[in-house]
């Protein structure tokens, strides 16, 4: 099946997503793609799916069907009805319904019935039974986590916003801490906001739980410790070409496999995987900085410059997309635009300090292509960061580290 749009209350949407998501046959719509096409329907992001909205998204995704979904409580009962609707006709695909004796028992009602939509749909019992593990073992047996999980998720999915994204997970890991992904999602988000010393410690304890989780998401666990946590980076490319082995329709692995060939230098690799992770889901902001950066890192300027043109990165606000529209404008001598991207930065929780590591590491980037002596390159950081309010230091305390490690291993930082 080519995609799935979901529309479920929030709730049951991402409960529903956790399963269906196992299914190698299936294919959901990334929520980056849903705000997206929101966007264009000139809806917000956070708009509510309607099953009109939903249907429409659908339609605009080039998907095959959209998936409705309705909860209702009669007395102590909860009744599920899950139903897939071809969105172009509007005819049923297939539906299913399921009967919960109480509010702790939704999320067992609900794999239940995803399961056998699975297979109405045209799913093989022999995947279905393979990649099958439970709702409630893959996230957790508590609706209260799951529903904080949910909101962290669309917060750092859907607006790319990792500082506000990390209440919603630390209360889903403190209502579970046996959450492996709340732990996992924690710690990208620290990440993101550069906190590594608390993404690492979040991502061993995702990692120490991976047992618990679907074939899918141990697979994602042990990629992501294998490239933060271990520095195994072998580990991590075995882990993610497994993945889109497993997974062909899902962008996430490829964009991980452009990620580590980066990190590995391989960057003409980075760039192929890039293009396919764009391929399958156009809208991913990540996989879109990742393809201007590799090509930054190729001097394939002309290639990145188009690239950027091209999803009119100025008018987005994903932050790794602007930090790579510094760049270029830093390495095209475009004080404006560099300054544009700090103005765009400001007042935005977290973000700023990751804005001044960033500048620093273009700074550094320089070194490849213009070796200069250490004490040279402290004084261009020093002018760079310039009145930048409160950074200079931290700045310059990162340049000071970081020349130290370039100058060590003879390599770019």
């Amino acid at each position: 099946m080519v995609g799935l749009t979901l529309y479920y209350a929030e709730l049951s949407r991402q409960g529903l997503a956790v399963q269906l998501e196992q299914s190698p046959f299936l294919s959901l719509i990334s929520e980056d793609r849903i705000q997206q096409t929101l966007r264009l329907m000139a809806q917000p992001p956070d708009a509510r799916l309607t099953p009109q909205i939903a249907r429409e998204i659908c339609q605009r995704t080039d998907s095959t069907g959209v998936l409705n979904g309705s909860i209702a409580s009669l007395g102590s009962q909860y009744v599920l009805g899950i139903e897939a609707v071809n969105c172009r006709t509007g005819d049923s695909l297939a539906q299913e319904q399921a009967t919960a004796d109480g509010k702790e028992h939704v999320l067992k009602a609900l794999d239940g019935a995803a399961v056998k939509l699975r297979i109405k749909l045209g799913e093989s019992l022999n995947t279905v039974q393979k990649y099958e593990t439970p709702i409630e073992q893959a996230t957790t047996s508590s609706l209260e986590a799951l529903q904080a999980f949910s909101l962290g998720w669309n917060t750092l999915v859907g607006k790319s916003d990792s500082a506000n994204a990390i209440p919603f997970f630390v209360k889903s890991i403190t209502l579970d801490p046996n959450f492996a992904m709340g732990h996992a999602l924690l710690s990208i988000s620290y990440g993101n906001l550069g906190a590594e010393t608390k993404g690492a410690d979040e991502m061993e304890k995702a990692y120490e739980l991976r047992e618990t989780v679907s074939y899918r998401e141990k697979l994602f666990l042990e990629a992501h410790y294998h490239s933060s946590v271990s520095g195994n980076v072998q580990k991590s490319l075995q882990a993610e070409e497994l993945f889109e082995h497993t997974y062909p329709r899902d962008w996430a692995p490829h964009n991980e496999l452009g990620s580590g060939y980066s990190w590995l230098g391989q960057h003409d690799k980075a760039v192929e995987q890039f293009k396919e992770a764009l391929r399958l889901d156009p809208s991913s902001a990540l996989s879109e900085a990742g393809l201007i950066d590799s090509y930054v890192n190729l001097n394939r300027f002309d290639e990145a410059r188009a690239e950027v043109a091209r999803v009119q990165i100025g008018n987005s606000e994903a932050p790794d997309l602007r930090m790579l529209l510094y760049e270029l404008a830093f390495l095209q001598k475009d004080e404006v635009k560099m300054r544009e991207q700090f103005d765009w930065a400001s007042g935005k929780p977290g973000k700023r300090e990751a804005e001044l590591r960033h500048r620093l590491r273009t700074l550094l980037f320089v070194r490849h292509q213009r070796p200069v002596d250490r004490r040279e390159q402290l004084h261009a950081v020093a002018a760079a960061v310039g009145d930048l309010d409160g950074g200079r230091q931290h700045v310059l305390a990162h340049a000071r580290h970081g020349l130290d490690r370039s100058l060590a291993d003879d390599h770019p930082v």
